[in-house]
C-alpha cells in the first residue's frame, strides 16, 4: 500500500499516466443505452464490478442505470421529480403530488 502522496509538477500533464485527459488517437465506443430524450445532468461512479449512473432530462425524470463489467444493463429505474419536493406549496397541494417508478430488471 502508497503511504505517500505523489508530488505534482509542472510537466505532468502529458505523462503516460495522464493519457486519458488528452491525445490524438479518437477513443472508440459503442452505446450502452440510448434514450429519446434529452439528458440535462450526468453522474456516474464504478463500485465493485458496477458503474452506477444518474441521468436527469428535461422533463424532470431521473433514472438509475447499473451497467455490470460486461457492459450490459442490469437495472434501470425511472422516477418522476415532484416540483412540490421542497415543500414549497401548501398541505392539499402536497397531498395531491406524485412520484412514479418503473423498473426493468434484466
Amino acid at each position: 500500500m502508497l503511504n505517500k502522496l505523489q508530488t505534482i509538477g509542472e510537466d505532468f500533464c502529458g505523462l503516460d499516466v495522464n493519457t486519458p485527459l488528452g491525445g490524438e488517437d479518437p477513443i472508440a465506443a459503442f452505446p450502452v443505452l440510448t434514450f429519446d430524450t434529452l439528458l440535462t445532468a450526468v453522474a456516474a461512479t464504478s463500485t465493485g464490478d458496477y458503474t452506477v449512473v444518474f441521468l436527469g432530462t428535461n422533463k424532470g425524470h431521473l433514472k438509475k442505470i447499473i451497467v455490470n463489467r460486461k457492459m450490459e444493463i442490469e437495472m434501470e429505474m425511472k422516477m418522476e421529480i415532484d416540483s412540490n419536493v421542497f415543500g414549497r406549496t401548501s398541505q392539499k397541494e402536497k397531498s395531491d403530488s406524485h412520484t412514479s417508478f418503473d423498473i426493468a430488471i434484466r
